[in-house]
């Protein structure tokens, strides 16, 4: 059998769905023979007996492939929808407002979630609302909390699911119970995601 034949389906053969995150590189003998003088006898014996120069070859994951392959998989029109077991951050917490209040709350929201062993992304820059939720967006970290001074008003802040688009889905969360709450939903989901795999 060649060799291309029993490692590279042809078209008919693969799925749609698929995606290149690693590769195979063969370096013949003469690598071998390279990499061998002086350190090792780099031969083999084949079937009848006799030495053979020994063949090298290589694999590799490419990291940036992995991330490519993962948008490719879980993304939507307005960006990245990264799957919470890989995602850079579990929450990404949204500052509306520069109020003493706000700026408060987003630091207590920020100690208590890395107490908590949470990674939070903090966007408290100086931007306009919607270019920070459409920035949050883009970047998909699977949980957006956003803390202003209309929800603080309510006393809580602002919870969704990156995944829901629906605004109606919107939660607002008691400001005292918002760590805690975020924690119990990524440890729900990352329990449902070992479950799914383990299946």
């Amino acid at each position: 059998m060649r060799y291309s034949r029993a490692l590279i389906p042809t078209s008919k053969e693969a799925p749609s769905d698929a995606s290149s995150v690693s590769h195979v590189l063969l370096l013949r003998a003469g690598y071998a023979r390279r990499v061998g003088a002086g350190i090792m006898n780099a031969v083999y014996l084949d079937e009848k007996g006799v030495q053979q120069k020994l063949v090298m070859g290589c694999y590799g994951i490419g990291i940036s492939r992995l991330l490519a392959a993962l948008v490719e998989q879980h993304h939507d029109a307005d960006g990245m929808l990264f799957p919470l077991a890989v995602a850079p951050f579990q929450v990404h917490v949204v500052q509306v407002g520069s109020e003493q209040a706000v700026v408060e709350a987003v630091t207590r929201l920020e100690a208590e979630l890395e107490q908590l062993g949470l990674e939070a992304l903090i966007d408290d820059r100086d931007e306009r609302p919607g270019v920070k939720f459409k920035d949050a967006d883009l970047l998909g970290v699977p949980w957006r909390m956003t803390v202003g001074k209309k929800a603080l008003d309510g006393g809580g802040v602002e919870l969704n699911a990156r995944s829901e688009r629906d605004p109606k889905q919107l939660k607002i969360i008691p400001i005292e119970r918002a760590a805690a709450h975020i924690f119990e939903l990524v440890q729900q989901g990352l329990r449902a995601t070992t479950a799914s795999e383990a299946a």
